[in-house]
């Protein structure tokens, strides 16, 4: 009889656990961030990579192409971004007092790690890490209540860069991959 093999399609189903974390060191000696912490249920994350292409002409043909990943522009949707991190994330400052948040034409976001999970069909998960980006302030729509509810998530939108310290933009690890198990077992306790 023969052996049954399992197929192991990158088909998703599924989104979880958006985490963040502030970046609090990149230089050609290393990089270090806060511990990661979780956002509101994940309900969407697209990511739209700017890539560079170039090719090398000879003899009227192309002999050569190179191409380089420049940016990764992130989309997330949570059910919910608590007030205290979107301040953390777009550069914000906290009202100790009342909670509320104020954003100035002057505030920085700094850089921050996210950090998602993707389900697949198939069981497992695939795991995503994209090191060192800023979040901006994008639109709001806000509808009033009709005949049938159309509910509204927050979302943010941010762009990825390469770390200074190794180059890396991003990681992504198979749960199903035997030589990625031991890694996505521990994916968000830290970057």
């Amino acid at each position: 009889m023969p052996d049954v093999v399992k197929q192991n399609l990158s088909i998703y189903d599924g989104l979880k656990n958006i985490y963040y974390a502030l970046e609090t060191k990149d230089d050609s000696t290393g990089t270090s961030y806060e511990t990661p912490k979780k956002l509101g249920h994940a309900r969407r994350a697209e990511m739209t990579k700017e890539t560079e292409v170039t090719n090398v002409y000879g003899d009227n043909a192309a002999v050569a192409t190179r191409t380089r990943l420049k940016t990764i522009t992130l989309t997330i949707e949570t059910t919910d971004i608590p007030l205290e991190d979107q301040a953390v994330l777009l550069g914000h400052t906290v009202d100790s007092a009342t909670g509320a948040i104020t954003a100035k034409a002057d505030d920085n976001a700094p850089y921050v790690a996210i950090l998602f999970e993707a389900t697949k069909m198939t069981g497992g998960s695939v795991f995503y890490k994209l090191y060192k980006g800023k979040f901006a302030e994008t639109d709001e729509s806000l509808n009033t209540q009709e005949d049938t509810l159309e509910p509204t998530a927050p979302s943010m939108e941010g762009t990825f860069i390469a770390r200074t310290y190794d180059g890396s933009i991003f990681t992504k690890a198979d749960s199903l991959e035997t030589k990625s198990a031991s890694i996505t077992s521990a994916w968000f306790d830290s970057v």
